[in-house]
């Protein structure tokens, strides 16, 4: 695989340093991402996984499609969406009662 991508996840501070992120294939994201599926349509770069997606709480951040523009940000999501996927649930609330508040400022 021709990436730098290494542990996606980091650590339980948060994601790891996706600034090493060079060279981005798409066979290496399937690779290091092998339970999404990823493709381009139209100029967009989707990643795709199966499961249900609610819409409101902590487990909306659960999310089940992402786009990008390119590789690179698409590989960026999939990082954190990794992290995000390894917390539990009194992590994910306050994630995402962070966002709540960052939202409203």
């Amino acid at each position: 695989m021709d990436t730098a991508v290494g542990s996606a996840a980091g650590g339980p501070d948060g994601p790891g340093d996706i600034t090493s992120i060079s060279k981005i294939t798409e066979e290496g994201l399937r690779e290091v991402f092998p339970l999404w599926r990823i493709f381009s349509h139209d100029g967009t770069w989707w990643a795709v996984r199966g499961g249900w997606q609610p819409y409101t709480g902590p487990r909306s951040l659960i999310m089940r499609t992402h786009s990008a523009s390119d590789l690179t940000a698409l590989a960026e999501r999939l990082c954190i969406q990794e992290w995000l996927d390894g917390l539990d649930d009194a992590a994910l609330e306050d994630v995402y009662q962070h966002e709540l508040v960052a939202s409203d400022s």
